[in-house]
């Protein structure tokens, strides 16, 4: 199972920025400015500053409430173990990707 999120935005191109798995930070979900709303399993998060909207499936759904209290990438990892049938491997993987576009959209406090 893949987490992944669909970044939808008018005229802002995202930066870049590179995931360091080495580094354990405590990252936080971004509130100020930014909205969400789950529906049938995803969520949508709109940030305000920036009109884009971001749609989150249900494995990252599932990792937005640790993400909104305070998490780092080890409890997110675990969490994704411990929820889906998903290889650690793959969990990385996905979760890194996930991570990054939340950074490169700046959703992501660290």
């Amino acid at each position: 199972m893949e987490v992944w999120a669909t970044v939808y935005f008018l005229g802002i191109s995202p930066s870049r920025q590179e995931v360091d798995r080495t580094i354990e930070v405590e990252m936080r979900l971004r509130t100020d400015e930014v909205v969400q709303q789950e529906t049938d399993g995803e969520t949508v998060l709109l940030d305000l500053r920036s009109s884009t909207y971001f749609v989150v499936n249900g494995s990252g759904t599932c990792l937005l409430p640790l993400l909104l209290k305070g998490a780092e990438r080890q409890d997110l990892l675990d969490a994704l173990l411990d929820t889906f049938e998903i290889g650690p491997e793959q969990a990385e993987i996905d979760l890194d990707r996930f991570l990054q576009d939340l950074r490169r959209q700046d959703l992501v406090v660290e």
